[in-house]
């Protein structure tokens, strides 16, 4: 297996401390894959639900 690199399409601060599921989403016209990531807030007021979509190279 080659190690993949991810590298920001542009600088985002993301803070996601509970992330509970990750799936691979469709390949962009660049030829990129997505990695979709799920956190949820736990029924927790000072947190929230958050989907991220990486692009992998």
């Amino acid at each position: 297996m080659r190690p993949h690199h991810a590298q920001p399409r542009a600088a985002a601060r993301v803070a996601c401390d509970n992330t509970e599921g990750m799936t691979w989403g469709p390949t962009l016209r660049d030829g990129e894959r997505t990695l979709v990531l799920v956190s949820d807030d736990n029924f927790a007021d000072d947190a929230v639900t958050q989907f991220v979509a990486l692009g992998i190279r």
